[in-house]
């Protein structure tokens, strides 16, 4: 059995997100693990002082604020499946903790196999004022990783589109992923932009992985304009771990994306 980490900020938007992440477990053939972590301190006994003056009381009073909503949302997910999904269950959990190790751990404890969260980026001003954790989690986070836009209406998922640079990493990887969705009927496509379409030949070896070549002159680009002009329940996206200067050079493709559509991305590693 697979297994999805919803991670939850205790809003009333990510319960409106459950039955997507419902279609997507049953995409998946895979339980659903609701997690939420409470960002309080972390120092040993020695450095509690320079962390926080009041360590122990910050962190105490904290983390029984948050269990107390916890609970409470915990409850509330329960009645919207007992109303709309009878027999539907979801795992809850509650972590104290640095955000980013919290993930970490967790994940390794129950062997998650994707993760999800909504980001609460509204762009590249908003996002370099304002803490995204899930800006943070494509860089420090290794596990497949879906990330839900703040809006977005999407009920079910029945259809997948990847955009590849068609190396082999990435093909072999989208064709189990097309496997999965053809056992499911789940609509399966690939897009891969190009600055001339006229060698349209050399690609052919990779028509049965339903290619759509496009031409544009920036992968980037493309990407947003074709996910701005249709509608897509996932956007699937190979992120390159690249070294701390060349990202200081240079910006992310994967990052540039998820701050500007309003569209679930699905990020993986391609090492």
């Amino acid at each position: 059995m697979k297994r999805i980490l919803y991670l939850t900020d205790l809003s009333r938007e990510t319960i409106d997100y459950i039955p997507y992440i419902l279609s997507l477990a049953k995409l998946m053939d895979a339980e659903i693990h609701v997690c939420y972590i409470s960002n309080t301190l972390e120092a040993d006994k020695i450095s509690k002082v320079d962390v926080h003056p009041l360590f122990d009381f910050f962190n105490s009073n904290s983390t029984k604020e948050d269990v107390i909503s916890f609970n409470e949302y915990k409850l509330e997910v329960e009645q919207f499946l007992s109303n709309e999904y009878e027999g539907m269950s979801i795992h809850f959990h509650f972590r104290n903790g640095n955000f980013i190790n919290s993930v970490n751990k967790i994940s390794e404890q129950l062997g998650i196999d994707l993760i999800v969260l909504k980001t609460n980026t509204r762009g590249k001003v908003h996002n370099f004022l304002y803490h995204s954790h899930a800006i943070e989690m494509i860089q420090e986070i290794q596990s497949p990783l879906l990330i839900l836009p703040r809006e977005f209406e999407n009920k079910m998922v029945s259809k997948i589109t990847f955009a590849t640079t068609l190396r082999n990493k990435e093909m072999d990887v989208i064709q189990n992923i097309q496997k999965q969705c053809e056992s499911k009927n789940v609509d399966f496509g690939c897009l891969f932009f190009t600055n001339s379409i006229t060698e349209i030949s050399k690609y052919e070896q990779f028509q049965k992985f339903n290619l759509e070549i496009i031409k544009h002159s920036s992968f980037e680009e493309g990407i947003k304009q074709y996910a701005k002009n249709n509608h897509l329940d996932i956007l699937g996206m190979f992120h390159r771990d690249l070294s701390l200067w060349i990202r200081f050079l240079y910006n992310s493709h994967t990052k540039s994306v998820v701050y500007e559509l309003n569209t679930p991305i699905l990020v993986l590693h391609t090492n």
